[in-house]
């Protein structure tokens, strides 16, 4: 779509076009560190045998918990392959065994398999009646010889929540490990009972997967934050795609801390070869619980391929390294391995191996977000109710416990947007900071420069060529003006930091774009500041506006991606994808048209998809209107569907 300056005219083009109570129950109706540090495929979780909701079939949940009740005990060793198949024949039943660990760290046995007569590290099952079974065992002949019938039933359960204390301004990720006997896809509902509104329970979206396979020590699966932090999500499932993990080890172990892995080379000093990243946080993702998964990293933004899962509250780490997912099942697994025994350097004497990284669909466990403002305390009762397609359900009640937080987290830096200007013209605009919660007095917020960074002694990731341009930023507000020479054009960079103490700073480097004269300017869903939104199956949104400071400002999916002064562009052009694409452009402060006009190419977009353009704010004046090849979409005007193309 092209415009004049002043939405005279308007030109469709061809190329637009698109070519811990818990219960259970029935309804009867259907219910819905070191160094490190797109569209992705995905495979289902695990080979599943679906039948019928209501078809009685083996409950090995129910039976691992007979066979427990019933006296019957495991001794294995959790690092050995035999052992965790044995396990793993119980599905997600395995985590209600009786397992007792017969190794010490050096993987010799122990005081525990002395005292029982194990002598070796493979299973051993111990019954009631002191009879065993050594080796790997069928399910029939473990019932047969515990003299327990395999449960039936179709009913889904859970893995039992214990009471949880979240801490005010803290969002608390919770797991919910849930499964069902018929491998039916659950569904999960959340109520909070509370006497005064004090915490809200969210489910978070199904969104995306990993699954780390390690030899010897079984699977653990993560459900990722793809929605919060895209651009960590989509690296890790590139890598996980490409088979860059597969084989690599988990090359650092610090019992109580984390597990570290993702180095080809093994050392903490390796990546892949698609290079750094910048960090991206969210105020959600804090580093308060076991099992977060999150980037390793040296500096300020070198994020490449190597992931660390943490082992406890580890708050030190917010703000500084990206959390991406938490673990929803395999914690017996995570718990194994942080417990291999290492040398010196915190290097697993045994290799620790992940046969295999994969990128998987999750549509049996959930995660739950606990959440409360700063400053409130009280108690709830959260009830959560696994159901599947036949209204199967199984639920249970947890309790919580919310304190004041402690923690104090750093400051972060929102994504700077691309920024454009002619030589020798200013351009100012302010930068965005994210702070979770309240600074004690005197430790307000600040604003960094490359000077401010250097009279602190403070690190300079890029430093500024002063014949190109120079810069400032407002310590205490985050304004930044930018003056470039007059006779530089290109792109130079500028640091820009935050902190509220000089040992956590956080860090941005910008490219500033100085053109000669006004010349083309084109955007795509790839320019959205988070990611790399272009083609991923999600509906993209484009605004054109002015902002309050006279700037032409281009946003993507809601996030401001590029700024410049209107006299740096000639024509604006915005390029669509295969994904539906709405442009907005708002005149509610001025013309935002470039003199050179708008082209908006919307591109073909996926079956059911609609491409549409929205003015709005424009007053009177005569517009002319031309189609060419117009297969689908929409324009509207203040309001007022216009046109429609089908």
């Amino acid at each position: 779509m092209k415009f004049s300056s002043w939405l005279s005219s308007w030109t469709r083009r061809a190329d637009w076009s698109k070519n811990t109570r818990r219960t259970a129950g029935r309804r009867n109706s259907a219910a819905p560190f070191g160094h490190a540090e797109v569209s992705m495929s995905a495979e289902p979780l695990e080979p599943r045998l679906v039948l019928d909701a209501s078809t009685p079939v083996d409950d090995l949940a129910a039976f691992a918990k007979a066979l427990k009740n019933g006296g019957a005990t495991l001794y294995g060793a959790a690092w050995d392959a035999t052992t965790t198949t044995q396990r793993q024949l119980f599905g997600d039943g395995a985590q209600f065994l009786n397992f007792v660990e017969v190794t010490n760290a050096d993987h010799s046995l122990n005081s525990t398999a002395n005292a029982n007569n194990i002598t070796t590290t493979s299973p051993t099952w111990v019954f009631a009646g002191q009879s065993r079974l050594v080796g790997n065992q069928t399910l029939a002949a473990l019932a047969a010889q515990a003299n327990i019938a395999i449960p039936q039933g179709f009913t889904p359960g859970m893995a039992t929540i214990a009471t949880q204390t979240l801490l005010a301004g803290s969002p608390l990720m919770i797991p919910l490990d849930g499964f069902d006997p018929n491998g039916d896809d659950l569904t999960y509902s959340v109520t909070v009972n509370q006497t005064s509104p004090v915490l809200t329970a969210t489910l978070r979206p199904r969104v995306g997967a990993l699954k780390i396979t390690v030899a010897g020590y079984g699977e653990m699966l993560i459900d990722t934050f793809d929605d919060l932090v895209p651009r960590v999500t989509e690296r890790l499932k590139e890598l996980a795609d490409s088979g860059f993990y597969d084989g690599l080890t988990f090359h650092r172990v610090l019992n109580n801390f984390v597990i570290q892995g993702g180095d080809p080379t093994g050392t903490g000093s390796g990546g892949s070869t698609l290079g750094d990243f910048d960090d991206q946080f969210h105020v959600d993702l804090q580093h308060n619980r076991t099992g977060l998964i999150s980037m390793a990293k040296t500096t300020d933004d070198t994020n490449d391929s190597q992931f660390f899962i943490t082992e406890g509250a580890q708050r030190h780490l917010d703000y500084n390294h990206a959390i991406f997912g938490v673990l929803v099942e395999g914690e017996s697994v995570r718990d194994a391995i942080s417990n291999t025994p290492t040398n010196a350097s915190s290097k697993p004497v045994v290799d620790v191996i992940m046969q295999s990284v994969t990128v998987v669909e999750d549509k049996e466990n959930a995660v739950l977000m606990l959440k409360v403002a700063n400053g409130v305390i009280g108690e709830a009762d959260v009830t959560i109710r696994a159901t599947d397609p036949n209204g199967n359900f199984f639920e249970q009640t947890f309790h919580v416990n919310v304190t004041a937080d402690a923690t104090n987290s750093n400051p972060f830096l929102d994504d700077i947007p691309l920024i454009r200007t002619s030589q020798g013209t200013p351009i100012s605009f302010n930068v965005q900071v994210f702070d979770a919660d309240p600074n004690p007095p005197g430790q307000s917020i600040a604003y960094l420069s490359q000077s401010t960074l250097d009279a602190n002694n403070l690190p300079v990731p890029y430093t500024s060529n002063s014949n190109r341009l120079t810069y400032s930023v407002a310590i205490g507000t985050g304004l930044v003006n930018v003056t470039p020479t007059a006779n530089f054009v290109g792109t130079e960079k500028i640091t820009i930091a935050t902190g509220i103490t000089t040992s956590a700073i956080d860090y941005q480097v910008a490219p500033i774009e100085i053109v000669s004269s006004a010349s083309n300017l084109t955007l795509s869903a790839s320019n959205d500041p988070r990611h790399d939104a272009a083609d991923d199956g999600i509906a993209d949104t484009f605004q054109v506006r002015l902002n309050n400071s006279g700037l032409l400002e281009i946003s993507i999916n809601g996030k401001v991606g590029q700024l410049a002064t209107l006299a740096s562009v000639q024509t604006l052009i915005i390029n669509g994808s295969t994904d539906t694409d709405t442009l907005t452009i708002d005149f509610s402060n001025g013309n935002p048209i470039p003199a050179g006009g708008l082209d908006f190419n919307g591109d073909a977009e996926a079956a059911g998809g609609s491409d549409q353009m929205i003015v709005k704010g424009a007053s009177g004046g005569p517009m002319s209107y031309r189609l060419t090849d117009t297969n689908d979409g929409s324009f509207s005007v203040n309001g007022v569907t216009l046109i429609t193309f089908t």
